[in-house]
């Protein structure tokens, strides 16, 4: 069983993608067809981070809920504090910032994550971080340096697919974390 998060992730977020996608295959001329993959690029890392900052939002209200269950003022409380300054709320998804932040819900994405989303996929997602960064910063030469010339379709759906299979890894590892934590099954 997967999330709600994850399911958004498959479901409504894919379908948001999905409409980006049929706007640029519908699109015959090479500069018009240019800029919607840049904003595919935007538009993937920011499905991205909301995805990544709704799951350990969903892991937070769990932790919240099973550590005080009768108390609805101390879950609040709870997932405000375990909410406040978390990095994905200001930086891009890249790999350490979503280290970081799930390690402050005691869950370690990096090791466990391996198995299935290897370090090459890791770069990858560092790739497409540094690529977006390059388009919302209108910096030209760099985006240049770092897609050799054109952002083509091929490496626009290889970000998805492997981001795809993060956020999968994800929500076991999470649900995982969540159940051994509380002695229980996977809250999802």
């Amino acid at each position: 069983m997967t999330s709600t998060v994850l399911t958004d992730w498959r479901d409504k977020r894919r379908a948001r993608l999905e409409a980006l996608w049929a706007v640029y295959d519908d699109q015959t001329d090479p500069a018009r067809r240019a800029q919607i993959a840049q904003v595919l690029v935007v538009k993937l890392a920011a499905e991205f981070q909301g995805f990544a900052r709704q799951l350990h939002d969903q892991a937070i209200a769990y932790m919240a809920a099973s550590a005080a269950p009768d108390d609805p003022d101390l879950v609040i409380l709870y997932c405000h504090a375990m909410s406040a300054d978390r990095a994905l709320n200001r930086n891009n998804p890249g790999p350490d910032t979503l280290m970081r932040d799930f390690k402050r819900i005691d869950v370690t994405l990096w090791p466990a994550a391996d198995s299935t989303y290897s370090r090459e996929q890791r770069g990858q997602l560092r790739q497409m971080i540094d690529v977006r960064s390059a388009i919302v910063h209108d910096d030209q030469p760099k985006l240049a340096r770092l897609v050799a010339g054109e952002l083509d379709e091929a490496r626009i759906k290889a970000w998805q697919n492997s981001l795809d299979t993060l956020a999968g890894e994800m929500d076991d590892e999470v649900g995982a974390r969540l159940g051994a934590m509380f002695k229980g099954s996977k809250p999802w």
